[in-house]
């Protein structure tokens, strides 16, 4: 029920709505004037007021103006036997809960005071759920700003772990880890030490592998020598370690004066006769070891056995190459002799009377052919290597007159066979800066391919012109063609256009290769475009142009 405040100066009528209204369970407080009235809403709280307008002092549109100041949602209720309009606009005005014409029924005040109640509550009851909608919000603000902090913490973390990851998958000819990216994740992470750490089964030591600073070392030391056994049965096993809130009691390391806080293990690789753990120690904050240190931790210890065996496959397979370099070399070098004896015998018993039997005369031809062809070989394969370890020796090159230039050698050749060489030179082609030798080489791979591929009586054009920046160079025959599928592989190593047990055509798959390998080290490109079998090849190739 409600507590009602009835102020008018008749004393009756306060006795009657007093009356009236505590019949119904309501409480009331009686007040002759404004000033009394006054004073009892200071003292005590109250739900609803009634208040006649004309007194004898000041009227109940003063008091409801006071009553706006001091609180505003406080229901009043006027009451006047003389209504006028500007009493009416003036209680409207300053929110007046309602407005009562006497002479009054018990029954109409009656609604009015309860559904002033009912008002009076339920704004009460909207203000308390506004400071607890408030409190609410400022809870969930708190908490996201929480959650968004971790998520920043972890988002930092991630990052720190793929630079990371890219760092280490960076291996070099020591196939050792880069020191400096477990260094930034130890201090991203905030951890005292983080070390990879090796136990050699044979030999039954630790030892880093990471190369921190000497007192970084000397503290990873020194842990691993006063690892209780548990801590060494963990690491033996490959069992994963998290231990947060480590007390003084707790038997982890025989140093009372190293304090730990934290401790992590996680193995990274378990392979005869190495075992590699990844350690993280924190000993300067209570609880290093968060949910996303955790999945960085575990996240970083499975990349590591990855990088380490990656980085043993990488210094064997750099082993391999290595061999197979010195092997070629030498092989390349050694054939190098005994074919130019062989064909400069070839060459002089074809010179002399011996010569002139028919038979012996194209043995000794065949064998200058084949000397010829092998000598042709190795000289691929030294490029090979020369052009992948020697710097450039560029010279300016005029692009028409060395077109021309291997164009003439091939002549001869080409018309053993009734094929001839066009060539469609732009007069501004201009120079290039490059190695004369190795572009010779380029060219008489390409047109090479043309005469081996083409048939007889066909013709090979090659053309040069110059296009911005660039000078092109095309070389177009009229062969066997090449499938779509075909296109992207001719440039690989050993590639052969015609494989298969019936191959026509002999090789070892190496000259386009070695173009592709010589251009790209001048700054070039080259590609190979055919309508398809049977319908030739165009190979061209770009240079980077001299001068404007």
């Amino acid at each position: 029920m409600a507590h009602v405040l009835i102020v008018d100066d008749d004393a009756l009528v306060r006795e009657l709505y007093s009356l009236w209204l505590q019949e119904r369970g309501h409480t009331t407080w009686q007040a002759d004037s404004v000033a009394a009235a006054q004073a009892i809403l200071n003292r005590q709280p109250c739900d609803v007021v009634i208040s006649d307008i004309r007194m004898t002092h000041a009227n109940g549109i003063d008091l409801l103006a006071w009553i706006g100041q001091q609180e505003e949602h406080l229901p009043v209720i006027l009451i006047t036997g003389a209504p006028a309009v500007d009493t009416a606009v003036s209680a409207l005005r300053l929110n007046a809960y309602d407005y009562l014409l006497k002479p009054i029924e018990e029954a109409q005040l009656a609604q009015s005071v309860e559904r002033a109640d009912q008002y009076h509550r339920l704004l009460h009851e909207k203000e308390r759920l506004q400071r607890e909608n408030m409190r609410y919000q400022q809870e969930l603000e708190a908490r996201v700003a929480a959650q968004t902090a971790a998520l920043h913490r972890l988002n930092q973390r991630l990052l720190t772990l793929h630079q990371l990851v890219q760092s280490m998958n960076t291996l070099n000819e020591d196939a050792h880890l880069h020191a400096a990216a477990l260094a930034e994740a130890r201090s991203a992470f905030r951890f005292d030490l983080l070390a990879l750490l090796t136990i050699h089964w044979d030999e039954a030591y630790f030892e880093t592998l990471s190369l921190h600073t000497a007192a970084e070392i000397k503290r990873g030391e020194v842990f691993l020598d006063l690892a209780q056994p548990e801590l060494r049965a963990a690491i033996a096993q490959d069992r994963p370690l998290l231990i947060n809130h480590i007390t003084p009691e707790a038997a982890w390391l025989r140093l009372p004066e190293l304090p730990l806080r934290s401790l992590g293990i996680f193995p990274a690789l378990n392979e005869w006769p190495i075992r590699t753990t990844l350690l993280a120690v924190g000993h300067t904050t209570e609880d290093a070891f968060d949910g996303s240190a955790e999945l960085v931790l575990k996240t970083l210890a499975g990349h590591l056995r990855a990088v380490l065996i990656n980085t043993r496959l990488y210094t064997q397979v750099r082993q391999a190459l290595r061999v197979r370099e010195e092997v070629l070399q030498n092989v390349s070098h050694e054939l190098r002799t005994p074919l130019a004896i062989i064909q400069g015998y070839a060459e002089v018993l074809r010179a002399q009377d011996a010569a002139a039997d028919s038979l012996i005369d194209a043995g000794l031809a065949a064998i200058l052919e084949q000397s010829q062809h092998l000598h042709h070989l190795v000289d691929q394969l030294i490029a090979f290597h020369e052009i992948a370890s020697t710097p450039l020796q560029r010279t300016r090159v005029h692009v028409g007159l060395w077109v021309q230039t291997v164009a003439g050698g091939w002549r001869r050749v080409l018309a053993t066979r009734g094929q001839t060489l066009e060539l469609h030179l732009a007069a501004n082609v201009g120079d290039v800066s490059a190695n004369a030798d190795y572009l010779q080489q380029v060219l008489n791979n390409i047109i090479s391919n043309a005469h081996k591929f083409s048939p007889d009586g066909s013709v090979i054009v090659a053309r040069a012109w110059r296009q911005q920046a660039e000078v092109y160079i095309a070389i177009t025959d009229q062969g066997i063609g090449l499938a779509a599928e075909q296109l992207p592989l001719i440039f690989e190593r050993f590639y052969q256009a015609d494989s298969g047990a019936n191959r026509q055509f002999a090789g070892m798959g190496l000259g386009l290769s070695l173009a592709q390998q010589i251009i790209e080290r001048h700054g070039g490109r080259i590609w190979a475009e055919s309508a398809g079998l049977g319908q030739g090849v165009t190979i061209t190739f770009t240079l980077p142009a001299i001068g404007g």
